[in-house]
């Protein structure tokens, strides 16, 4: 017998919102790994916590790269809303 479904909705208390983060973090990098094997793509994913810290995932040290290179005509100048990340990339 499987499980309910479980009705997705933002998690309101914030320690217990903080523990799901946490626990479902490396499932998430794990998948985008996954897919990238499988299926022989170039995967990024990038995810900034609520205390701001930045996790990534990159199938090829160039993916991030190429996408700012693709992306570059599409992004809005820096502004008071647009914050710049480019200098924040780092293993975790």
């Amino acid at each position: 017998m499987g499980r309910g479904k479980v009705q997705v909705r933002r998690i309101e208390n914030e320690v217990s919102r903080q523990v799901t983060f946490s626990k479902r973090r490396p499932g998430l990098l794990k998948k985008a790994h996954e897919i990238a094997v499988l299926c022989d793509v170039d995967v990024a994913a990038i995810v900034f916590s609520a205390k701001g810290n930045l996790f990534h995932y990159a199938s090829s040290h160039t993916t991030i790269t190429r996408w700012c290179h693709f992306s570059a005509p599409l992004l809005l100048p820096m502004g008071e809303y647009n914050v710049n990340h480019s200098g924040i990339f780092v293993s975790q």
